[in-house]
């Protein structure tokens, strides 16, 4: 009436009773500050806002560790999604595969084999969050053992000698020797 719109009747906002943000939840909706001025009245019908989850199903995105070969540590993945989440909000789940035995573990393996990792997001205001990745941990590169002279001899009585060798890599070195002696 009198050229008066909603735009320039109508003030203030509405309000929920609870302010939660979780998926799967109802918030009932109030006046809130609405306002329509002391010329009308506003006949309010309260209803429920319900927050529904967001579908993740496409905006998965896994990240390999940095290496997969074999050096001792645990080849932990990485996930994130279009949608701001980060790794903290998923749940990772690694399990060996073909002839790799390695259980459903949250713990990401380490040694050479052929694996699965299975992400699942772990927000409730999301769904379809799940993906898998097969991945193979590739065995750590020869090393070379130097420094060893297996040609040496030694006759009873001789002086005796030492057999030393080095490797490029922090695994450990074993040498055994037998000695054979006969009394005949």
């Amino acid at each position: 009436m009198n050229g008066d719109t909603e735009s320039t009747v109508l003030s203030g906002l509405l309000g929920r009773d609870n302010l939660g943000e979780d998926a799967g939840q109802t918030y009932p909706i109030t006046i809130g500050s609405l306002d329509a001025g002391s010329n009308y009245l506003i006949d309010f019908y309260s209803n429920d806002l319900q927050i529904i989850a967001l579908d993740l199903t496409s905006s998965i995105t896994l990240t390999p560790p940095v290496s997969l070969t074999y050096d001792g540590s645990p080849k932990d993945w990485a996930a994130s999604s279009s949608f701001g989440l980060n790794s903290s909000e998923f749940e990772f789940q690694y399990y060996g595969r073909n002839t790799t035995n390695y259980g459903m573990s949250s713990t990401a393996p380490t040694d050479a084999g052929e694996y699965t990792v299975l992400v699942t997001v772990n927000n409730p205001n999301y769904t379809g969050g799940t993906v898998s990745e097969d991945f193979i941990i590739d065995p750590a590169p020869r090393k070379t053992i130097s420094g060893v002279d297996l040609t040496k001899s030694k006759v009873f009585g001789d002086s005796p000698y030492s057999i030393s060798a080095t490797i490029d890599s922090p695994l450990s070195l074993t040498y055994s020797s037998e000695i054979y002696r006969d009394w005949e």
